[in-house]
């Protein structure tokens, strides 16, 4: 038996390999063996991951589960290499002779990022329009909509797959997105007969507002924005809007409105504004209870390539009454 070290264990698979090699409509082999005993194979598929028209077989993995059997899900690649001669048995990994060779995608050696929690989406096309395939996973956490993105794309057999998301900050930080409230992918448009997405354009990134007082009464959301920069990669854009957690509500669908069947002030100044043009939302000042008094909403806008700080008076127009739907109406101040 053959050992790799790095990053995973698994037997040598010798003899008549071609007839072994997955293709892109059959079945991988059982790839367990090669994985800790703790550890419990989600999928294995076969796919075409670095172009070279012959599936690969790319294995999810539930790693660090606990006794309720809720852990992260980590991926690993394995790429069968029959070109590899016996002979080469003393050369390093990852040149090891017929074999599968492991090329890990996350976690990485060190332990950071995985792919999601709950399940996993994996797609395979050009998503950065360089002619190349990319790997796109979207991971899901409980939710019926995804909250992590990794896209990697096959470099080389010295370093097999790269992560094209561009690290969030110094230090050690994992190439993944992750927002809490949801994140979404908008692709170029793809001719009629096309198979796949587009191009990637743009991916938006929502995080959930926890500071107080929003939290306590709002579903705010911070969006980062990614589009194709530096070195090829997904790269976050300086501005961080506020928006909707979850997407406007079905009150406040409309911008530029004036009134706004919404259940806080916050939320009925927000929905006055279009998506990504409010940059902060600050504590509401007065008692949103009372009827007879207006609640003063700040709230920091981008204007142009400049940002001002715009002031709305709104005043509730609604009683205490359950049946009685909550309605906001909007009044522009004066502009500081």
């Amino acid at each position: 038996m053959l050992l790799f070290p790095q990053p995973f264990s698994l037997p040598v698979i010798s003899g008549i390999l071609d007839a072994l090699r997955p293709r892109q409509e059959e079945k991988c082999p059982d790839l367990s063996v090669a994985l800790p005993d703790e550890w419990t194979v989600i999928s294995n598929t076969a796919l075409d991951t670095d172009g070279d028209k012959v599936g690969e077989c790319l294995v999810i993995f539930r790693y660090d589960s606990s006794s309720e059997g809720v852990g992260p899900l980590g991926g690993v690649i394995y790429d069968l290499q029959p070109e590899r001669p016996p002979s080469s048995l003393e050369t390093q990994a990852p040149y090891r002779p017929a074999a599968y060779i492991p090329y890990q995608l996350l976690p990485r050696s060190d332990g950071l990022g995985y792919l999601g929690e709950t399940k996993v989406e994996t797609d395979v096309y050009d998503a950065n329009g360089d002619g190349k395939p990319e790997v796109v996973i979207k991971g899901y956490a409980g939710y019926d909509f995804p909250v992590m993105l990794s896209v990697f794309q096959w470099v080389d057999k010295d370093t097999g797959y790269r992560s094209l998301i561009a690290p969030a900050g110094p230090g050690p930080v994992a190439p993944m997105i992750f927002a809490d409230a949801g994140v979404t992918v908008e692709h170029e448009p793809v001719a009629a007969g096309a198979q796949g997405p587009g191009k990637i354009v743009r991916v938006n990134a929502d995080r959930r507002i926890y500071d107080p007082p929003h939290y306590a009464r709002s579903h705010l959301a911070r969006r980062t924005v990614y589009v194709w920069g530096e070195g090829g990669l997904l790269v976050p854009l300086p501005d961080q809007p506020v928006v909707f957690a979850f997407g406007r509500p079905k009150g406040a669908q409309e911008p530029g409105l004036l009134e706004y069947a919404v259940m806080y002030p916050e939320a009925a100044v927000l929905a006055q504004y279009s998506d990504g043009e409010v940059l902060e939302v600050y504590a509401p000042q007065g008692d949103p209870r009372r009827l007879d008094a207006p609640v003063l909403v700040r709230v920091k806008v981008k204007k142009g390539n400049a940002q001002v700080i715009e002031t709305w008076a709104v005043t509730r127009r609604s009683s205490d009454s359950v049946r009685d739907p909550v309605i906001w109406r909007l009044q522009p101040q004066k502009l500081e």
